[in-house]
């Protein structure tokens, strides 16, 4: 398969991140329905194997103060100024958990 472009980290860890994102469904799904998921939390570690070491949530609440310090926030606006700062975490760190520490110390 020829690609149209080299891909990049960013890239790659995208890919990585909504296979793992899919593989969360399917490890819900079968335990619902009362089945093994042996196979799933194999490939899952597998997949993590490949992600850049992953922020503690301590490094995130860091990383998000400085953040805000440096857009000058302030309670309530720039939200969007933050997160956008905050987006080189992608592939470090959750964003879902970026996103609701931002929120909590917006």
């Amino acid at each position: 398969i020829k690609l149209k472009r080299e891909l990049n980290e960013e890239d790659i860890i995208t890919c990585i991140n909504r296979n793992l994102k899919q593989l969360a469904q399917e490890i819900d799904s079968l335990l619902d329905a009362d089945r093994s998921v042996d196979d799933q939390l194999e490939q899952r570690a597998v997949l993590i194997d490949y992600l850049p070491q992953q922020l503690t949530e301590e490094e995130i609440r860091i990383t998000v103060e400085q953040a805000i310090a440096d857009v000058n926030a302030e309670a309530g606006k720039n939200f969007g100024l933050v997160m956008k700062q905050l987006s080189s975490l992608k592939g470090k760190a959750d964003m879902g958990v970026v996103s609701k520490i931002a929120k909590e110390m917006f």
